[in-house]
C-alpha cells in the first residue's frame, strides 16, 4: 500500500509499482480513486489472490477551535493565539499562516506568539497532515487596544536644590481617561523597569543628578515611558566646626564664641529642624548654661547644604571641698586657719562674705593665714579651685572669740 501516494483526498495509481521478492509480477486490478468511496484492489499471482481497501473519508480535518478568535492586545504588544481543539492524528500538528490562502506559514504547534500588533491583523490556524495535506482553517483577528498617549509631568518646587524633596505630577494626555500613573527608575527595550511608585503625584527625594520615568496605564495597556531629568542647582559643602568646650558652673551663665570653616554664608540655628537662628558668619557669640547643640549649615543664597550639628559640652565639675583647721584667738586679737593640701593643685580663696566680694585671700596655696582683729565671733568663707573645673562647695567658718 506504500506504494500509492495520497494527494490530499486523491489515491493515484502508480504505474511502477512492484514486488521486488516475487520473481514475477502479479496480476494487480488496477483502478482510479477517488474522494468518499471505498476502493478495493485485487493482487493475484496464480492461484493466489489477495484484496486490500482503501478506506476514504474526508478531504482532511476539520477546522480548529480557538481560545479566543478576536484576543485582546495592547498597541505594539504580543498576542498569545492558542488551539483548545486536539488533532485528528497524533502525526499531524497545527500550522498558522497570515493570509487564507495558508500559503504564508508564521507558525507551528498548538500556541502561536504573533509579532507587535500596531494595527488589525487575522491569523489562520488549520491542521496539517503527515502528507503535507491542510484541513479546514479558522482565523483570528487581532485588535490592538489604541496607543496610550505619554504623558506630561511637572516638578514643583522649579529650581530646587539637591538633598531636597520635590513633587513631580503626572498630567494625561489621552483622550479615553486619566489612567495610573507608573513611575520607574530605568527603562529597558522601550519599557520601565525598576518600578518606584505607583500613584500620582510622586514624591521623590533629590540625590545629585539623574533620569526617572514615567508611563500612564489605561486598561492594562502603558504608553511609552516618558523621561524626566532631575537636575537640581548645585549645593554648597557643609560647613566644619571647630570643637569647643564650655565650663559653665553652678548654671551660671556663660557666653562661648562657636566658630567653623566653609564656602557661602554660614548660618547658625539652635535648633535641628533650622526654625531659630541664632546668628550668622564664620563665627558667632552665645549664652549657655548647661550642655546643649547647635547646628550651622552653608547657604549660597540659593541652596544650603544639610545641616551640621555642634555641640557644645559644658564642663560642671567641682574641685574638691576644703579641709579647714580653726586656730581661735582671745579678743582683740587675730585668729587663724590651716588649709590642709588635698593633693590635687587646688588653690583657694578666702573672704568675709559669701559672695566672695570682700576677699581676704585669692589664689593661695594650702597654708596657714592670719585672719582680721576680732572682738566678737565672725564668720568667714573659704573655697577650692581647680584647673578645669568648678570652684568648690563653700565652707562657712564661724569663729567664737
Amino acid at each position: 500500500p506504500n506504494e500509492y501516494e495520497p494527494v490530499c483526498g486523491i489515491l493515484q495509481e502508480d504505474d511502477n509499482l512492484y514486488l521486488s521478492n516475487l520473481l514475477a509480477p502479479p496480476s494487480i486490478n488496477f483502478l482510479t480513486y477517488s474522494q468518499g468511496v471505498n476502493h478495493d484492489v485485487d493482487v493475484s499471482m496464480g492461484s493466489v489472490s489477495s484484496r486490500i481497501r482503501f478506506n476514504w473519508s474526508a478531504a482532511g480535518p476539520g477546522a480548529p477551535s480557538v481560545n479566543d478568535i478576536a484576543p485582546f492586545v495592547c498597541f505594539n504588544g504580543r498576542a498569545r493565539l492558542q488551539v483548545t481543539s486536539g488533532l485528528t492524528n497524533p502525526s499531524n500538528t497545527f500550522l498558522w499562516y497570515s493570509n487564507a490562502a495558508l500559503t504564508t506559514l508564521v507558525g507551528s504547534g498548538n500556541t502561536f506568539i504573533t509579532p507587535p500588533i500596531t494595527g488589525v491583523r487575522s491569523y489562520w490556524v488549520a491542521e496539517g497532515t503527515l502528507f503535507g495535506c491542510k484541513g479546514a482553517s479558522t482565523r483570528v483577528t487581532v485588535t490592538p487596544y489604541s496607543q496610550i498617549s505619554a504623558p506630561t509631568a511637572a516638578i514643583t518646587p522649579n529650581p530646587y536644590c539637591d538633598q531636597t524633596q520635590i513633587q513631580i505630577s503626572g498630567t494625561s494626555t489621552d483622550a479615553n481617561s486619566e489612567g495610573r500613573f507608573n513611575w520607574y527608575a530605568n527603562i529597558s527595550a522601550g519599557a520601565g523597569t525598576d518600578l518606584l511608585f505607583i500613584g500620582n503625584p510622586l514624591i521623590y527625594n533629590v540625590d545629585g543628578a539623574t533620569t526617572i520615568y514615567v508611563t500612564e496605564e489605561i486598561n492594562g495597556c502603558e504608553s511609552v515611558p516618558v523621561a524626566i531629568n532631575i537636575n537640581p542647582l548645585p549645593t554648597p559643602a557643609a560647613p566644619v566646626p571647630d570643637a569647643v568646650t564650655v565650663q559653665a558652673c553652678n548654671g551660671t551663665p556663660t557666653q562661648v564664641t562657636l566658630s567653623a570653616t566653609g564656602a557661602a554664608t554660614l548660618e547658625w540655628f539652635a535648633d535641628a529642624g533650622a526654625n531659630t537662628l541664632v546668628g550668622t558668619g564664620a563665627s558667632i557669640n552665645v549664652t549657655v548654661t548647661g550642655a546643649t547643640t547647635y547646628y550651622v549649615r552653608s547657604n549660597n543664597g540659593t541652596c544650603a547644604s544639610p545641616l551640621v550639628p555642634v555641640p557644645v559640652p559644658v564642663n560642671n565639675a567641682q574641685a574638691a571641698t576644703p579641709d579647714v583647721d580653726i586656730i581661735n584667738a582671745c579678743s582683740g586679737s587675730a585668729p587663724s586657719i590651716t588649709i590642709n593640701d588635698l593633693g590635687g593643685g587646688e588653690v583657694y580663696d578666702i573672704a568675709t562674705d559669701p559672695d566672695f566680694v570682700d576677699v581676704l585671700y585669692s589664689d593661695v596655696a594650702p597654708n596657714t593665714y592670719l585672719l582680721d582683729v576680732q572682738t566678737q565671733g565672725k564668720t568667714y568663707y573659704v573655697r577650692a579651685k581647680g584647673n578645669g573645673v568648678c570652684p568648690s562647695e563653700i565652707v562657712p567658718l564661724f569663729i567664737a572669740v
